[in-house]
Order: C-alpha cells, then sequence, then structure tokens
C-alpha cells in the first residue's frame, strides 16, 4: 500500500516496520506502480541512479524477504518517519493535521521538518552499507539476471568467498525459486519504468504503458495461476522454467 500510492505520500516506519514484495514468487510482478515508485523513491533519497536501479531488482526480483531493518527503510526513502511502535498513532494524528491544514496538499520537506516529530537513530549498521555495495555490485550488470539463475539452478559457481560469496548463493536461490516470466517482466518493468522517470515521463504516463502492456499478458500467464494456486493451497510453486 505504501508504494502504491503518490509518492507524495507522507509514510511512517516504527522500530517494528518490514516489508517484502512477493509478487514474482507468486508468477506475478507489483502491479499498482509498485516497480515504478520504488526506484523513483531510492533516487529521491540515495542521489544514486545505479543504486536506485539495483536495489529496486533486489527487493523485486528476489521477493519475499524483508527488509533488512527499519533504518533501512527510512534511509531508502520508504518512510519520512521513523518513530518507536508505541508513538505511531499520535505521530500519524499530527500528520493528518498538519495535512488537512495545509488544504489536503502533501507536505513538503521543509513543512515535514517544521512538525519536529522525535524521531528513532536511523544511522545503517556497517554490515547494512557493505550489503548495499555488494547488491549494486551485483544486480547494476546487464547480464545479472543470467547469472543469477545460473548461480542458484547450480549450473555455475559464485567467484567470490567468505561472506559475499554466502550472501549471493541465498539471492540465487531465492531468485531461482521465483517464476522466470515474472522476473523477467518485473525487470523489464523496473528498467524502462526508471529510465522514462530519469527522461521526465510522469507517474501517469509510465503507470498507463505498464497497464495497457503488461497486466493482462503477467495475469493470464501460466505461472500466475500457479503461483496463485500454491499460495492458496500453502504449497511451493512449481514454475514453468521457460
Amino acid at each position: 500500500l505504501a508504494f502504491a500510492s503518490d509518492p507524495d505520500s507522507v509514510v511512517i516506519a516504527t522500530d517494528r516496520t518490514s516489508f517484502a514484495f512477493p509478487e514474482t514468487r507468486l508468477g506475478i510482478y507489483p502491479i499498482l506502480r509498485g516497480t515504478l515508485t520504488l526506484p523513483q523513491l531510492i533516487y529521491s533519497a540515495a542521489g544514486d541512479a545505479d543504486l536506485a536501479l539495483a536495489l529496486s531488482r533486489y527487493y523485486i526480483l528476489a521477493g519475499g524477504t524483508t527488509t533488512s531493518s527499519p533504518s533501512l527503510i527510512k534511509y531508502l526513502g520508504m518512510a519520512d518517519f521513523l518513530v518507536p511502535a508505541r508513538r505511531r498513532d499520535e505521530v500519524a494524528e499530527i500528520l493528518a493535521k498538519a495535512i488537512m491544514d495545509n488544504g489536503g496538499k502533501p507536505l513538503s520537506d521543509h513543512q515535514k521538518e517544521a512538525l519536529k516529530v522525535e524521531e528513532l537513530p536511523s544511522e545503517l549498521t556497517s554490515e547494512e552499507k557493505q550489503e548495499l555495495v555488494w547488491i549494486k555490485d551485483l544486480f547494476i550488470n546487464n547480464d545479472f539476471l543470467q547469472a543469477l539463475f545460473a548461480y542458484g539452478q547450480g549450473e555455475s559457481e559464485i567467484p567470490f568467498t567468505g561472506e559475499r560469496k554466502i550472501f549471493i548463493d541465498e539471492i540465487s536461490r531465492r531468485i531461482a525459486k521465483n517464476s522466470p516470466h515474472a522476473v523477467n517482466v518485473a525487470n523489464r518493468l523496473i528498467s524502462q519504468g526508471f529510465e522514462d522517470y530519469l527522461k521526465g515521463k510522469s507517474l501517469n504516463e509510465r503507470a498507463q504503458w505498464e497497464l495497457e502492456n503488461w497486466l493482462i499478458p503477467s495475469f493470464e500467464h501460466a505461472d500466475a495461476l500457479e503461483g496463485l494456486k500454491a499460495s492458496v493451497e500453502r504449497r511451493s510453486p512449481k514454475f514453468s522454467q521457460k
């Protein structure tokens, strides 16, 4: 829901917040603009186009695993405020009143800061910083998907050792379990949508392109039926590897 709405929405995270994109494990992709808003939000927060593209691919294509921490959610621009769980409703009321006082219009960064909401520390750990570097290196190459499917299916050796090898092995195994069709479609939507965003196309334009060209074919694909059926039946899906 946080990503389906307008990018100007105000999102509150707490020390108990997590999120995940499970769609590729279900044989589909994150509809309702999920593939479009995520790279846009990360880019706005981090100012690094390669990082925004790589992380969006990581979270969506390797779907099903939550983020490392609420701090990372805040750092990557996926939340505006990070507060204690016990104060969530109080902060929501403060923000709701501020938005109404603003005529229902989105709050600017200056207006948000002026509210002086007491937040939790959002510094990243050294481990999280290292993971961001590894993810960026892994997901920014043009042939990254081919390599990850090969690693995950045991057809190729991971050319690293130690913690980095363990990290890549976990990611590649997750991707290899997901629908190849959904992974490829989602990657296309992320890449093209972000490229169009950098060219100045509006979110509505990009969403219309996604809706007209990808929604129905993706949900009519056999992997979508298998993934959703498996979810209802509480079993692991068996996707076609084509």
